[in-house]
């Protein structure tokens, strides 16, 4: 075997495991990744309906992130490939963690070697749980946008690696924009690399990259831009709500109680391990916890003495030349940065952490996604960097990480009980199109509305007609905090025409026997 292929047979063994491992949780596991509310409204309707007689216009579903978008429209193909079931909607998010391995796997190889590479891209297969269970959960933002951050940084460092000249600038920059249109959180790892790159460049440097890269950021950023034109700011206005709303803002008590739950509380949580060869789910998080605060404290050092570089190399002609083995350094500093920023962002806001039902209690920890996809990274930069002193630390470090991501073939039905259900269920939900109607925040008229309704083939009609039912059921109950005997037929049929009313009672009717 000669030398090029042996190189890529690390990254290889990584995505067989990968494949392999969300084949068996979806074949005999499907229900344990399903979350239906969040998933097939709207990415798999958007696709069910692209191209369809009313469609579903993105600026009636879209909320602050544009992930669900992107994940809602590469599901359309997939949905004329393979039929439009739950499966295939799911292809989507585990498409894109696919690609995000291979992103990982090339950032490393270059500035830390090859031993990372293949640790990092082997322990982003195996977990831990959140990831292994967001890949395969098409939520649209919080798994999703891995794909198009381990895009960014890989382009940031391979042009670094390369050389920086105007084509990976603009491609960097695009990347970066593209990034924060797909999840606005990804600003925290977009801004830690610009101001990485400010600081091996300099500022004159710098100022002379502007116009390629910020060329290539502002057609990344674009689409953000004119979404949020449209929509008035819609995602401005839930930055401004989750910053600036109820419960924010500088109170020192309230952030340091805040600091406590980030570190104390969630964040040995985040995995969301199961139980597995009688240890404890939690036991094997708190495992690996540890391993990457190890990984963490030994890289500290370093990366505080890079940032420190970089913090002079803003104001002289930047830092040491990044075309040799000094990049790996400057790179670990904003890894190691995103965790404390993310806990500072964290206590600054009202955005809540708690787990969600069973099966899919990793739901409540979405926002650790990133946090756990850079911890790989950083164990396995750690593991590398100690392997090549010849150090036992180094083996023990990288195979205790990768000992706890085998707690993932819990995931797996092996009893094969129940196989291949996700080719069975409907990967959309026309019944919440109407909740997009009604919705105070579109502030469509009833006119509106209607018109909306009947824009669709005569088929979905009365599915939609009795959706507003209960959605204006639900607004009713709402307003009277649960009390369902003041719940108002005659004022929810008025708006409407005499035949559509049947469908519209008949939703108000299921509304009602639902709840109650």
């Amino acid at each position: 075997m000669s030398a090029p292929r042996k190189e890529w047979l690390g990254l290889s063994i990584a995505v067989a495991v990968y494949c392999v491992l969300r084949a068996l949780i979806l074949h005999t596991a499907f229900d344990a990744t399903a979350m239906p509310q969040y998933e097939l409204f709207p990415m798999g309707t958007i696709a069910q309906l692209a191209g369809v007689d009313g469609g579903l216009p993105v600026t009636r579903v879209y909320d602050n992130a544009a992930g669900q978008l992107v994940t809602g429209f590469a599901a359309w193909p997939l949905f004329a490939v393979f039929g439009h079931s739950y499966l295939a909607l799911k292809l989507v998010p585990c498409a894109l963690g696919l690609v995000t391995l291979v992103c990982l796997w090339l950032t490393l190889r270059r500035p830390f070697g090859l031993a990372a590479a293949n640790i990092g891209a082997l322990l982003f297969a195996l977990g831990p749980t959140t990831l292994v269970k967001y890949s395969l959960m098409a939520s649209g933002n919080h798994f999703e946008n891995l794909c198009f951050t381990a895009l960014a940084l890989c382009c940031f460092v391979r042009m670094h690696a390369l050389g920086v000249s105007g084509a990976r600038l603009a491609a960097t920059g695009a990347a970066c924009g593209f990034a924060i249109f797909v999840f606005l959180g990804a600003f925290t790892p977009v801004a830690l690399i610009a101001a990485t790159h400010l600081g091996l460049r300099g500022w004159k440097s710098t100022l002379h990259d502007a116009l390629a890269a910020g060329t290539g950021f502002a057609l990344g950023v674009a689409p953000l831009v004119a979404i949020n034109y449209v929509t008035g700011g819609r995602g401005f206005a839930f930055l401004d709500d989750k910053f600036g709303g109820k419960d924010t803002g500088f109170d020192l008590a309230r952030i340091g109680t805040r600091l406590r739950e980030f570190f104390v509380e969630h964040l040995p949580a985040a995995g969301q391990y199961e139980d597995f060869l009688g240890l404890s789910g939690r036991t094997v998080g708190l495992v690996f916890l540890a391993l990457f605060a190890l990984a963490y404290l030994y890289l500290l050092p370093e990366a505080l003495s890079a940032s420190w570089q970089l913090v002079r190399g803003v104001f002289g002609r930047g830092a040491l030349d990044a075309r040799n083995a000094e990049l790996g350094r400057f790179v670990t500093a904003p890894l190691l940065v995103y965790l404390p920023l993310t806990a500072l962002a964290y206590s600054l806001t009202n955005l809540k952490i708690a787990p969600y039902a069973h099966p899919v209690e990793c739901g409540g920890y979405r926002y650790f996604n990133l946090h756990l996809m850079f911890a790989c990274v950083l164990i396995a930069i750690a593991a590398a960097r100690l392997l090549a002193r010849r150090a036992l630390a180094g083996r023990l470090l990288a195979g205790a990480a990768l000992a706890t991501g085998l707690a993932n073939i819990a995931l797996v039905d092996l009893r094969f009980a129940k196989t291949g259900l996700g080719a069975y269920y409907l990967g959309y939900n026309f019944d919440q199109c109407a909740n997009q109607l009604v919705t105070p925040r579109n502030g469509y008229s009833q006119g509106e509305i209607v018109a909306m309704v009947e824009s669709y083939r005569p088929a979905l009609r009365p599915v939609l007609y009795a959706g507003l039912g209960r959605a204006r059921a639900n607004y009713q109950a709402i307003k009277s905090r649960g009390d369902l005997a003041v719940l108002d037929l005659g004022a929810v049929l008025e708006p409407f025409a005499p035949a559509h009313r049947a469908e519209v009672a008949r939703g108000f009717g299921e509304f009602v026997r639902n709840t109650a």
